[in-house]
Order: C-alpha cells, then sequence, then structure tokens
C-alpha cells in the first residue's frame, strides 16, 4: 500500500475539528484508519465529512483498489459489572441474577445488560465396572 496515499488521507481526516486522535494500520494491500470522534460531536455529521474526504481522494487511490469505507464504531463498555456469589447451587444464584436484571432493565438509556457464566443444566453420570 502506498504510504503516501494513506498519510494524505490522514492528513485530511486530521484537518477535521471533530477528530481528536487518528491511529493508521497498513498490512500488504490494505489499510485502516481509526479516528476518534471528539466529545460532543455529531457523528453522522462527522461520517459525512470523512465520506467526501475520501471521495475526493479516490483520484489518489490505485485503479485495482475499491473504494475504502467509512464507518461510524460505538465502542461499548461496562458500565458495573455485579458478581454474585453464594453457599447456595448454581439455578439459585441464576434465577438470582434473572431477577436483578429484569429489575436493572427498567432503568432507561441501558445498552444492554448480559449474564454471564449461564449454562444449560449438566447431568454428570458415572459408570462402574462390571466385574470380572
Amino acid at each position: 500500500m502506498d504510504k503516501m496515499v494513506v498519510r494524505n488521507l490522514e492528513d485530511e481526516l486530521q484537518s477535521l475539528a471533530e477528530i481528536d486522535t487518528i491511529e493508521t494500520t497498513i498490512q500488504n494491500g490494505l489499510f485502516k484508519i481509526r479516528a476518534d470522534i471528539k466529545s460532543g460531536s455529531d457523528p453522522q455529521l462527522v461520517l459525512s465529512d470523512v465520506k467526501d474526504i475520501i471521495s475526493n481522494s479516490r483520484k489518489d487511490l490505485p485503479s485495482d483498489m475499491d473504494e475504502p469505507v467509512a464507518k461510524v464504531f460505538i465502542q461499548e463498555y461496562p458500565l458495573v459489572m455485579v458478581a454474585i456469589s453464594g453457599d447456595v447451587s448454581r439455578k439459585e444464584l441464576l434465577d438470582v441474577a434473572e431477577s436483578l436484571k429484569s429489575r436493572l432493565a427498567q432503568i432507561d438509556n441501558l445498552g444492554g445488560i448480559d449474564i454471564r457464566g449461564e449454562s444449560d443444566e449438566e447431568i454428570l453420570i458415572n459408570s462402574r465396572p462390571t466385574g470380572r
């Protein structure tokens, strides 16, 4: 990948006031530019500006290369992680977790609630060798 082509795209992206930091990875025949949007900026407006930059740089890209794709990726981080433990069965712990999940789901603007460690019930069968 021609580093100059990628560098030109980086420079154009850096000129956007809404872009905070840029991180680029170049590998054989492909590149990836990650641009972090400043807090308070409208991601869709920034995406539109980025798409314009890509379209305008098309003439600098190799003729056999597909036009780069721009998209907004929203990184989600856990707000709270809760561990439930006790001297009870796994099923009872999962029942408590489900109850807590139901109560938390009533809070507005939560992206999602996951229960980890949940699994199907298992049956353990031991066999003894038959006598000889």
